[in-house]
């Protein structure tokens, strides 16, 4: 622990807020490679106030982290799914690596690549990502309990092959992205469906202008649907068609509907905290795609 960190450490029993206040501004600004002393000095410590300061601090500075690094993907998000996914996960899991997701993620897409082959139609590529997830390493959907927090988040999937239809959206698209192909969100609301979206073989095969040639629920295990049937499943569920619903969406769009869905989740248990950042976190990612947005105009 160097000496700096030390010395702010030892005034966090001042019971003056003012204090605390500039000793917490200065100790966040250290970043995540303080933690390891946080949590020794948390353990070393009786006072609760200080512990209590502490669990504060940690929590700012895991934020902070995640905030960060949401503001370098969103920029580059296109074809980089899976650092979304890890970053959803960093809201109940502060403490995880990427490496943690990516070393499994990596051992599924060797087995895609293996059965995949370039000659195949668009329809026999995604039949491949399902044969690879669904039969060959079972994942499936947790219809018992979906809405259940752990469900939403990558890590927990990956480990357990079970997830909501949100975690399973997101290893899909991830997988299918990793290997070039054109799989995108849908911007539809509280989505959790996907779209194989190639403008060219569209127009070649005479699909609308949309370039969406059909759409896929990973929920169900990668069913393929047209249009038609995604029309027809909107009528059902009493929700007014728009055209933009039809369009394809991107990682960042995704990225937002799962904290949204998380967001409902936590409001239902009554985690007015959890509930706090993630409408914070949805702030800030809004108001960085708007950043973004002018930068490339």
């Amino acid at each position: 622990m160097n000496n700096d960190l030390l010395y702010l450490l030892k005034l966090m029993d001042d019971p003056s807020k003012e204090v605390f206040n500039a000793v917490k501004s200065k100790v966040i600004d250290f970043g995540r490679e303080v933690i390891p002393d946080l949590e020794s000095f948390w353990e070393k410590t009786d006072n609760t106030l200080v512990q209590g300061r502490i669990e504060n601090l940690l929590q700012k500075i895991n934020f902070n982290f995640l905030k960060h690094q949401l503001r370098s993907w969103i920029p580059n998000s296109d074809h980089n799914a899976i650092y979304g996914a890890y970053l959803v996960s960093l809201i109940q899991y502060p403490d995880i690596e990427f490496e943690d997701i990516s070393t499994l993620f990596e051992e599924l897409k060797r087995d895609l690549w293996l059965e995949m082959n370039l000659q195949l139609t668009a329809l026999e590529k995604v039949r491949v990502i399902n044969h690879i997830l669904f039969q060959v390493h079972k994942f499936q959907g947790n219809k018992s309990n979906p809405t259940s927090p752990q469900h939403f988040f990558i890590n927990n999937l990956l480990d357990t092959r079970r997830g909501n239809q949100y975690s399973l959206m997101l290893l899909y698209v991830s997988l299918a992205q990793s290997i070039d192909l054109p799989v995108h969100g849908v911007q539809l609301p509280h989505n959790y469906l996907l779209a194989y979206h190639d403008e060219d073989l569209a127009k070649y095969v005479g699909k609308d202008k949309s370039g969406i040639l059909f759409y896929i629920n990973p929920y169900n295990k990668g069913a393929i649907f047209g249009k038609q049937e995604l029309a027809q499943m909107l009528k059902q569920n009493k929700i007014e068609p728009r055209e933009q619903f039809f369009e394809p969406a991107d990682n960042v769009f995704l990225i937002s509907q799962v904290f949204r869905a998380m967001l409902l989740t936590f409001q239902n248990l009554g985690y007015t905290e959890k509930v706090e950042r993630i409408e914070e976190l949805l702030r800030f990612i809004a108001a960085e795609q708007s950043r973004v947005k002018k930068r490339n105009k």
